[in-house]
């Protein structure tokens, strides 16, 4: 079997980290989110300056010691993914004095950094950082529960105080619609911009309630007006089903639309395959009205900061089979 192509001297079976990064022929994946306004792109920003330029990390052992000789970006590893913009960022905040645009797509960068292992063999670490909207991960609770779940838990949340109130205008539209009259393109379209209104209400640094999906609603990307976002919840009867050519129908059409274009692929193609999870999170903003029901937090892997790995692989005597 070949040896690992960032630690020659390994191979999978003996590899202590095995369990730690899954992919033993790939750089770890380091993805770094939080909800909007987070600082997500001022962290990454601020992290590659630093190794890149030699900064102080006095509680990082390595960086302290003297054991890592130097980190530098190598070229953008994935064809289908935008690399982040580092350089512009960097500009940005130094040159400009002003915070970067907020993440609304995914992006990343590679970094390598050479290092001396604690019995001084020279080895190099690869790591690949990537950087998406925390609000992506709001929908992940969504793979697990139906329309009806959906409508009831969202419908339940928005007539509590303080949501109530920001709901108001979507909720007067809501008492219009029967969710067993005819499928109506007009009614779902007014629907979902309400909701949205909503949801963008709640999400109003005033109030703070930013755990509330589905999150592509305020960052839709290329999928701005498309059916799989034009749906919002219904007041549905406690038991039956939808009848054929209903307006619930329509909207649970494209619910499990939303769920097979947009939060599926994501899990599948970028959660799933994670690493490390760094998770950020304003704390000023954090208020009790953020803890509300249908919480992403059992979604997650554990968070560890990114120098804890970083340090665990580079301060390790037996790192991937070496003595």
């Amino acid at each position: 079997m070949p040896a690992n192509r960032h630690f020659p001297d390994s191979s999978p079976a003996n590899c202590p980290l095995k369990s730690s990064f899954p992919r033993p022929y790939g750089p770890p994946f380091f993805r770094v989110t939080g909800l909007s306004r987070a600082g997500k792109t001022v962290f990454i920003t601020a992290l590659i300056h630093g190794l890149t330029r030699g900064a102080r990390f006095p509680v990082f052992e390595p960086f302290a010691t003297g054991r890592i000789a130097r980190a530098r970006l190598e070229p953008q590893p994935d064809d289908a993914v935008p690399r982040f913009d580092y350089e512009n960022h960097v500009r940005t905040l130094i040159e400009e004095r002003r915070w970067p645009n907020s993440t609304v797509d995914i992006s990343e960068l590679r970094l390598a950094i050479d290092y001396q292992r604690q019995n001084g063999a020279d080895r190099t670490l690869t790591l690949d950082i990537v950087d998406y909207p925390g609000e992506w991960l709001l929908d992940l609770p969504l793979l697990n529960k139906s329309y009806q779940q959906w409508s009831s838990e969202s419908l339940g949340l928005s007539r509590e105080r303080p949501r109530a109130r920001l709901a108001a205008q979507w909720h007067s539209h809501l008492a219009t619609l029967n969710a067993q009259a005819r499928e109506d393109e007009q009614a779902a379209l007014a629907a979902a911009r309400l909701f949205t209104d909503y949801l963008r209400a709640c999400r109003d640094e005033r109030f703070a309630m930013s755990v509330l999906p589905p999150g592509r609603f305020l960052m839709p990307g290329n999928l701005a007006g498309s059916p799989a976002l034009t749906f919002a919840p219904l007041d549905l009867p406690a038991d039956g089903a939808a009848p054929e050519g209903s307006l619930w129908a329509m909207m649970t059409r494209r619910y499990e639309a939303y769920k097979d274009l947009v939060v599926r692929p994501f899990f599948r193609d970028h959660f799933s395959r994670l690493d490390r999870q760094v998770v950020l999170v304003d704390a000023a903003r954090c208020s009790p009205a953020c803890s509300g029901r249908g919480s992403t937090a059992s979604c997650l892997p554990q968070p560890r900061p990114i120098t804890c790995t970083i340090r665990a692989t580079i301060g390790s005597r037996r790192c991937c089979g070496g003595p």
